[in-house]
């Protein structure tokens, strides 16, 4: 079994335990792609994880549900964006054209002992979900109230630390 057949297996196996209820898979010539939904903070977002045969990584895109509004977008992008600068692993990413929020995490497997790979990349999918739980309230706050986004900055900070190095 080569690397990449392994990886796709041990994936499968770890996106069945935490969505038993069913995921889609799509087939490409040099990546697999499964994609399913979870839960957090009584949303569905849509998880996507991209393997590629040919350089040896995978892509975690976790997709948030709600669109941004117009008038919104400046704000969020900002938080998003310090965010990010204290992040270990992974970014978010947001599209002013959409108003859509992605958190991205691109990881190398051929550098992690594949006899371990399922650890990993579980832990790597639970951190990610845990962040987007972290960050979630005060995403929400900035979309829907009228609070200004220094405030709501300075109450949320600190109180998030998850991936955080």
């Amino acid at each position: 079994m080569t690397n990449y057949e392994l990886v796709i297996k041990q994936v499968e196996e770890v996106i069945t335990l935490i969505n038993p209820e069913g995921k889609s898979v799509v087939n490409e010539e040099d990546m697999k792609t499964f994609c399913f939904n979870h839960t957090i903070n009584d949303s569905d977002i849509e998880v996507y994880v991209n393997i590629f045969e040919e350089f040896e990584y995978y892509r975690l895109a976790i997709h948030l549900p709600y669109i941004v509004p117009e008038n919104k977008r400046i704000e969020i992008a900002q938080y998003l964006f310090d965010q990010n600068e204290f992040l270990s692993y992974g970014t978010f990413l947001f599209s002013f054209e959409t108003g859509r929020i992605v958190l991205k995490s691109d990881v190398q497997f051929q550098n992690i002992d594949l006899e371990e790979f399922s650890d990993y990349f579980a832990n790597n999918l639970s951190d990610c979900i845990d962040l987007l739980n972290d960050v979630y309230p005060a995403l929400m706050q900035l979309i829907y109230s009228s609070l200004s986004p220094k405030f709501i900055k300075k109450r949320f900070i600190g109180k998030q630390n998850v991936m955080y190095s």
